[in-house]
């Protein structure tokens, strides 16, 4: 029967059955004939969808915009805090900030910061202290693991070189031009 012939399912073996190199079987051509109409019709279906461009799901591409506005750093917009943990043992390191200060710069690399370390007084920049429960987590407390939080950096103070001056921060913090 020539369903047997279109039977791609049926694995070979090594002994012939009834003169055929694999046990072929009505049933199995027919589900292959199933499987690779099901596999064609949708390629041509998800393919015209791609090529005319109906019922997007996600398109990715960059542009450059003048002034994109201000985004606060806070909880409800750009949340982040940095926590040390230890490589090895996964166990997290409390900051120690008598030790050694945390910066953020909006336009400085690590390399230049390196080559001249007095460029905290000729840059604006974010100074991080302790974290608080009590401001910086309105909300979404209950996805932080409250053990090692206050223990972590996050921003403070905002140090504005042209009128010299360190701001201590509340909860917002406007990231912009």
């Amino acid at each position: 029967m020539w369903l047997k012939k279109v039977d791609w399912l049926s694995p070979p073996i090594t002994l012939y059955y009834r003169g055929e190199g694999s046990h072929v079987s009505m049933y199995s051509g027919i589900l292959s004939i199933i499987a690779y109409t099901i596999v064609v019709v949708a390629t041509f279906y998800y393919a015209l969808n791609f090529i005319n461009r109906e019922d997007p799901k996600a398109y990715f591409f960059n542009r450059y915009i003048e002034d994109a506005g201000s985004f606060p750093v806070n909880a409800t917009q750009m949340f982040h805090f940095v926590q040390l943990t230890d490589v090895k043992s996964n166990l997290k390191i409390p900051f120690d900030f008598s030790k050694f200060r945390v910066f953020g710069f909006d336009d400085i690399h690590t390399g230049e910061y390196l080559v001249d370390p007095e460029i905290v007084n000729t840059h604006d920049h974010w100074i991080y202290g302790y974290c608080n429960n009590d401001t910086d987590t309105e909300g979404i407390s209950y996805l932080i693991d409250q053990d090692y939080y206050k223990e972590s950096a996050c921003i403070r103070k905002y140090y504005d070189r042209k009128k010299n001056n360190i701001m201590t921060l509340q909860i917002q913090i406007s990231v912009g031009h």
